[in-house]
């Protein structure tokens, strides 16, 4: 996945107690930086908990599908597939500073969630049915190979045929999942179509079951393994050998990072000012499904989850106490701008394909005062950084 900011954070040790109201204003709260370094690492794990529960629904659907391929097995997978990815959309805002789901090492994000796809990279294509590996008996399926083709991880890219771009040479994770069970989306008024008698009578029907099972097998792990990291009672995971370590000034800069780097550059510029200037629905992020109103509220609400310190039903020591404690005025700014975001997100209309491509559409016009809304978002979290003496955060989005 590509990377659009750059931020730098000189600290200013301080571990400090800091008084704020709570989020209901009817008392002052005091709160600690431990106690909102430790319940960003519950929501963290409540998050991932949550899209590997749905990831295991979605993966029943699909072995059921795969078993046994009908219209309505075909149906089922796909709504699996939909329910999965609200959850997984919030967890993007741990994201940017090398944790457990994007070191350098071994995160998984690019084999969960990369993008853009090239879809005659993994499967036929309308004027092209024999590309792809699905379509390449040559290339022994397994779950070792799915992961080394993607993104060129294991140099394999040219072994599919030429031509291909690494960045674009996604072979596993959601989108994967995604194109196997909607195909190429060639409609100009809905998803992708693709008939489940790929998996019947089609050519090379077998090796596309096996593809999509092992894919998401991989996928499942993948989220597995997040969960794991962040799970409260493993002593030796990241949550408690490293995250809880960490000085906390590094921790909350860490949290203020991740989700002004998703906000104000992969959210509001790659995944919507990039489509809204090059009017291209080929950089909607879920193409073929036409999923990516709900991807858009998903990122936006992961951001305002983490400043709010809340998941779900949970809720509790925040970076919005921290800012508010040291500048009422900018969390109250934030926290309003934040709401607004996420309402804005959920009103797009349907569908970002259609609306991207016409600048005097309603949706195209409130995509854009979106976009300036993250953006806004994003300046006001380098003044939140500043307020707590984290030194200051300078965000540079890409000519």
């Amino acid at each position: 996945m590509r990377t659009y900011l750059k931020i730098h954070l000189p600290f200013i040790a301080a571990a400090l107690m800091f008084g704020a109201c709570d989020k209901d204003g009817d008392e002052n709260k005091a709160v600690t930086k431990a106690e909102v370094i430790s319940n960003y690492a519950d929501i963290v794990y409540l998050s991932y908990k949550d899209s590997y529960d749905k990831a295991v629904l979605m993966q029943t659907a699909i072995n059921s599908f795969t078993d046994s391929p009908t219209e309505d097995g075909l149906t089922a997978a796909k709504t699996a597939w939909l329910a999965s990815r609200d959850p997984y959309g919030q967890t993007e805002a741990y994201r940017f500073y090398d944790g457990p789901i994007d070191n350098a090492t071994d995160g998984p994000e690019g084999q969960l969630n990369a993008w853009p796809m090239d879809e005659k990279y993994v499967d036929y294509v309308q004027g092209d049915a024999n590309s792809g590996i699905i379509n390449n008996a040559s290339l022994a399926i397994n779950e070792t190979a799915i992961k080394g083709w993607n993104e060129g991880a294991g140099g394999d890219v040219t072994s599919i045929g030429a031509g291909f771009d690494a960045e674009k040479a996604i072979a596993s994770g959601y989108h994967a999942i995604e194109f196997l069970l909607w195909g190429q989306d060639l409609s100009a008024t809905g998803p992708g179509a693709r008939p489940y008698t790929d998996y019947t009578t089609k050519s090379n029907a077998d090796r596309r079951k096996e593809y999509l099972k092992l894919t998401t097998n991989i996928l499942v792990a993948d989220l597995k393994s997040m969960m794991d990291a962040w799970d409260a009672d493993t002593s030796t995971n990241y949550r408690n050998a490293t995250w809880l370590k960490l000085d906390e000034n590094t921790a909350l800069t860490n949290m203020l990072k991740s989700i002004g780097m998703l906000a104000k550059g992969e959210l509001g510029g790659e995944r919507i000012d990039t489509a809204l200037t090059n009017k291209s629905q080929e950089d909607e992020h879920s193409c073929f499904s036409d999923n990516t109103n709900k991807d858009v509220w998903a990122n936006a609400k992961g951001v305002q989850n983490v400043y709010l310190g809340t998941y779900g039903d949970k809720t509790g020591a925040s970076l919005s106490n921290l800012v508010a404690a040291a500048n009422a005025t900018l969390d109250t700014q934030i926290k309003t701008e934040l709401e607004e975001a996420v309402a804005a997100a959920d009103a797009l209309p349907l569908t970002f394909d259609q609306f991207i491509t016409d600048s005097n559409s309603e949706g195209y016009k409130a995509a854009e005062a979106l976009v300036v809304k993250l953006q806004t978002i994003g300046n006001n979290l380098v003044k939140g950084a500043d307020a707590l003496g984290l030194g200051t955060i300078s965000i540079e989005l890409p000519e």
